[in-house]
Order: structure tokens, then sequence, then C-alpha cells
């Protein structure tokens, strides 16, 4: 499988990296950077995505600031 070269994440819209309206009291943003890959191989299938970098926005009324990543991964054989 070759990786893909990272792409950016938007605040605009809802994408991936946006969490609000998601979870009751909570508008969380993720954003700097994303890694994702499609691979289709026969009966094989591999899609991810993965945004990464600084999570910012509110939970429960309260300002939050946290460094992390969050995937989402579908697999199939």
């Amino acid at each position: 499988m070759r990786e893909a070269p990272p792409t950016p994440v938007t605040d605009s819209g809802p994408s991936f990296g946006t969490y609000a309206g998601r979870f009751p009291d909570t508008d969380l943003r993720l954003g700097e950077g994303r890694r994702e890959e499609d691979v289709d191989v026969g009966p094989l299938t591999s899609r991810y995505d993965q945004p990464f970098g600084t999570w910012h926005g509110t939970v429960a009324g309260r300002d939050v600031e946290a460094v992390g990543v969050a995937e989402r991964h579908l697999a199939r054989w």
C-alpha cells in the first residue's frame, strides 16, 4: 500500500473533523492535517480517514484544546 500525503482539514461546513451537534453541548473541531487511503484488491477493501492535529472547541460549556487524532475505517475481506 502507498501512503497518501496529508491534506488539510477545514473547519468550514460539516466534515469528519467537525463534531458540532453530534453530541449534546459539544462543538469540537480537529484540524491541521489528514491521512487517507483507499485500497481495493479483489475482495479486499480498506478505506480510512485520519484527521489529526489540535482539538478545539467546547464540551459541556467548557473551552477545550488538546492534541489528538480521530479515525474512520472501513475494512472488508
